[in-house]
């Protein structure tokens, strides 16, 4: 689906723009952070860091404070500033999930008991459990999926899991809308996530098509707001599936799904599966499953036009028309029709499949356009510890092979058709050792990107066993990076350093300026400390452009602080958020909030009245009138204005909502120091012909003079 655009910004900030992380430049208020990853790009890159530095967290960064959750949680923390909770005071306030299905809001700033919460399990239901779907590592199972929140109408998307308390329980998979200000379900929610899709593998339907089942599929990847629309993605537990006799095993039929919901009513408007028509592999013992998407409990991304999402183990037969797309990049189409709009498939997909090498235990990664070699491209790793660039123009497809069969890996690389493969470069084994299965856990997780202020661009990953290396991006091909000394850009190597499958490292800087530009990670608890994965997390801090030196020590003398414990033997998956000078890590039935501090206690944001005082800021917006014009159904068209503070000081400002068509894509409350500015996007995206209503769009503020200021918008569709 194509889609046009009336301003003119490039398309990396398009790929960021709905997930409000403006440059610090722009206004003073700390960013949002409203979906994993802080963009649907999944940079992992807070490029608007104002208060943390290279120097501060190495002379001053500690432990702040810890609140209390119920469960563990695999829910990356997101953080909306300035949030008015009417009764309660406007709050900077951070939001966690956990597998006991309570949605947690806390004071982002200061200790205390949660300004709400929400258990999502109804009356009459309990958790799943791991008896019910073989699963060996996770207790119970709730809210796994890290949400998502739309900020123009301050809302929250969750999944939940539960079953019935009954002798035979039914079970339930639920998508919910909470208000982030009460946490109370919005309109029609919440809805029962129920699916079908054309396929003669796996449960049927009668009619020719495939069922989701919410007792076999499992949400662990984060949601994806893209546009209109709530995309959730769907693994299985631990490769197990469900036999015809009801049974569940490592034999039995589960699939990859991709839901997706309308986000104001919720009804759901397009379903794919990636292997519809599985059948019993004789090479692999019977096993009928495939086809997960799960990304170490990463979400799907997006760019401007198009969603990416990375499969795991399972049957693939598109080169030859078939439906199924198990180890496989899928560019998709976005609702309401989700199809294949392009693939690549790597060469030695058989020998992935038989090892049980996922290529989607690893998640994708969406670059900035380029200006040498292909402009557009995304990157991503799998078990077997191969980083790919690919082109999202022409991704390559798949390429057959005549390296050994997929009973014996081959030791030697296959050729594919993509930008390029750095070839078994992550973990610890040899990738000349001919048992793949010695290297079948080299990379579970995702990429990081930043770029400094000369536009050096640096990629990071991290293997099993292995340290995190940095490799710069030029001219559309990735090459190790150097620390300013000339030695290799990645942190200090030991025994068990970033075990259990890598991490899922994260950068905050104050735009590029290298004195700002940190990376965080968290180190799982090593073979040396834990037989299971349970244990003490670490948080880990290196200058962005020269990994080799840690930032963090903690009370012991140890490299790292604690950041929590992990009482799963999943391993933990964990990415912190690092936002207005703080580090929050969410882990087993705590919230660990991290900052610098020159006294012995946190210094807290204070909290505003519910009723904002009249300040000396003056609003201005730059139109008063936003006509889309005709645009044909189906496409999408975005233009923006802008709001100015006029005044002498600080203005304090909320952006109202609007009603589809229209859609305010970075509204919300946001602050704006003298002579600031900000730009805000609008969406026209038609469903039908005719002539929309005219909406008014409406920004108040702390202005005294003019606290209200609107605007008038409509649109055509044809």
């Amino acid at each position: 689906m194509k889609q046009h655009r009336v301003s003119n910004r490039t398309l990396f900030w398009l790929a960021m723009a709905g997930i409000c992380v403006f440059a610090a430049t722009v206004f003073a208020a700390p960013p949002s952070v409203v979906t994993q990853m802080y963009n649907n790009a999944h940079t992992n890159w807070n490029s608007s860091e104002t208060t943390l530095t290279v120097a501060n967290v190495k002379s001053s960064f500690k432990l702040l404070f810890k609140d209390t959750t119920d469960d563990g949680t695999y829910f990356q923390p997101l953080y909306v500033p300035a949030l008015n909770l009417g009764s309660a005071g406007t709050h900077n306030v951070i939001f966690v999930g956990t597998e006991n299905n309570t949605v947690y809001a806390f004071d982002a700033d200061t200790k205390g008991a949660p300004l709400w919460s929400k258990s999502l399990t109804p009356s009459g239901e309990t958790l799943q459990a791991m008896n019910d779907y073989a699963n060996t590592r996770i207790p119970h199972m709730g809210i796994s999926g890290t949400g998502v929140i739309d900020p123009s109408s301050n809302t929250l998307y969750v999944v939940a899991a539960s079953k019935t308390t009954a002798s035979t329980p039914v079970f339930h998979q639920r998508l919910h809308a909470l208000d982030i200000t009460t946490g109370n379900e919005r309109s029609g929610s919440p809805v029962d996530i129920v699916a079908k899709f054309p396929g003669t593998g796996g449960e049927q339907d009668g009619n020719g098509n495939v069922v989701f089942d919410p007792l076999v599929e499992f949400n662990r990847a984060a949601l994806t707001l893209f546009g209109n629309t709530v995309y959730t993605a769907w693994s299985a537990h631990e490769d197990n599936g469900i036999e015809p006799n009801g049974s569940i095993d490592g034999t039995g039929a589960y699939q990859g799904w991709i839901i997706a919901y309308d986000k104001t009513s919720l009804a759901q408007v397009a379903v794919f599966n990636t292997d519809p028509s599985i059948v019993p592999d004789p090479n692999l013992n019977g096993t009928s499953g495939g086809g997960s998407i799960w990304q170490a409990s990463v979400g799907m991304v997006t760019d401007d036009s198009s969603i990416y999402a990375l499969t795991a183990n399972g049957a693939f037969n598109a080169n030859t028309g078939g439906p199924n797309y198990g180890d496989t990049l899928l560019r998709l189409t976005q609702a309401p029709s989700i199809g294949v709009g392009d693939y690549f498939t790597p060469c030695e997909q058989s020998e992935l499949y038989y090892n049980d090498v996922d290529l989607g235990a690893g998640a994708p990664m969406v670059l900035p356009n380029q200006t040498g070699g292909p402009a557009k491209l995304v990157t991503f790793a799998g078990k077997e510890g191969s980083i790919y660039l690919i082109d999202r123009t022409a991704m390559g497809h798949y390429t057959p092979t005549q390296n050994s069969p997929p009973q014996g890996p081959s030791t030697t690389q296959c050729t594919d058709n993509v930008v390029q493969v750095l070839w078994r470069v992550l973990g610890t084994a040899s990738k000349t050792d001919p048992n793949l299965g010695a290297n079948r856990d080299a990379f579970w997780g995702a990429p990081a990107y930043f770029q400094d202020s000369s536009g050096r661009q640096y990629i990071y990953y991290t293997g099993d066993y292995s340290p995190i290396i940095e490799f710069d991006l030029k001219n559309s091909s990735l090459a190790a990076g150097m620390n300013p000394t000339g030695q290799p850009n990645q942190t200090p190597s030991s025994q068990y350093d970033f075990a259990r499958g890598g991490t899922l490292p994260a950068i905050s800087s104050n735009g590029g300026d290298t004195t700002t530009a940190i990376l965080w990670a968290i180190q799982h608890p090593s073979p040396a400390t834990s037989s299971d994965g349970t244990g003490t997390l670490t948080l880990r801090a290196f200058p962005a452009n020269d990994l080799t030196t840690d930032l963090i020590v903690g009370s012991k003398g140890a490299l790292g602080i604690s950041s929590g414990t992990w009482t799963y033997q999943n391993d933990a998956f964990l990415t912190p958020t690092i936002v207005n000078g703080k580090v929050y890590v969410a882990s087993s039935g705590e919230l660990d909030v991290f900052g610098v501090s020159s006294g012995g206690s946190p210094t807290p944001t204070p909290t505003a009245s519910p009723t904002p005082t009249p300040g000396s800021g003056s609003i201005r917006l730059s139109r008063s009138r936003m006509n889309f014009g005709k645009l044909k159904v189906g496409r999408t068209l975005t233009g923006n204005f802008k709001v100015r503070n006029a005044g002498k000081g600080d203005l304090h400002f909320t952006v109202g909502t609007l009603q589809p068509p229209f859609q305010v894509e970075n509204g919300g409350a946001m602050t704006l120091a003298k002579g600031k500015g900000v730009a805000i996007d609008v969406q026209f995206m038609p469903t039908t012909t005719g002539v929309f209503p005219e909406q008014t769009l409406t920004v108040t503020s702390d202005d005294p003079k003019n606290p209200s200021r609107s605007l008038s918008i409509n649109g055509t569709g044809k």
